[in-house]
C-alpha cells in the first residue's frame, strides 16, 4: 500500500467536519441499513486541518470496521468537538463484538494486519487501521483505541485545527 501512495503530496486544507462526516455516513448507509445499526451523531461544527482524501480513506477505514464488527440492530456513535485549540477530538464507538487485549495491542503497536471475518462473514484485507495511522501521523493527527471483547470499540481521532 506504501508503493501505491509513493510520491503522492499531502495537500492539507480547511475541512468543515460536520459536513465531512454526514457525507462518509452516506456512502455507508447500505451497510447502516442492511444491518439495521442505529447511528447517533453528536456532532459539533468546526474545522480540522487535514488532507481531504486521508481523511476520507481513515474514516472510510474506522466507520466500515464499526459496521463490519457490530451485530445486527447495534448502535454506533459519532461524536465531536473541539478538544484544544490545535486539536479537534472525533470519537467513533460502537456497541459491537469488541477485541482481546492482545487484538488491542497489535492494532496499538501498529503490528496487525490480519483480515477478520465481520459478523455477516464481511471480509476485509487487515490493512485499514494500517494505513489509517500512518495516514494521521502524516497529518499530525493521533489515535487512541480502546475496546472490550463483547460489548465494543471506541476510536478517538485527534485531528489537527487550522491555526487562526
Amino acid at each position: 500500500s506504501k508503493a501505491q501512495f509513493a510520491g503522492i503530496t499531502i495537500e492539507k486544507r480547511p475541512i468543515e467536519l460536520s459536513v465531512f462526516i454526514k457525507k462518509q455516513l452516506l456512502q455507508q448507509s447500505v451497510s447502516i441499513d442492511r444491518k439495521n445499526i442505529e447511528v447517533s451523531l453528536n456532532i459539533e461544527p468546526l474545522e480540522v486541518y487535514f488532507d481531504e482524501n486521508h481523511l476520507r480513506i481513515i474514516l472510510r477505514n474506522i466507520l466500515q470496521n464499526a459496521i463490519k464488527f457490530s451485530q445486527k440492530g447495534g448502535e454506533i456513535s459519532l461524536s465531536s468537538k473541539a478538544y484544544s485549540a490545535r486539536e479537534a477530538l472525533l470519537e467513533i464507538c460502537d456497541n459491537g463484538i469488541g477485541m482481546t487485549p492482545e487484538k488491542l495491542n497489535q492494532i496499538r503497536e501498529g503490528t496487525n494486519s490480519l483480515s477478520e471475518i465481520g459478523t455477516l462473514d464481511e471480509v476485509g484485507f487487515g490493512l485499514g487501521l494500517l494505513i489509517s495511522s500512518q495516514f494521521l501521523n502524516e497529518n499530525e493527527g493521533r489515535m487512541e483505541v480502546d475496546s472490550t471483547l463483547n460489548q465494543g470499540s471506541c476510536f478517538r481521532l485527534y485531528l489537527p485545527r487550522p491555526l487562526n
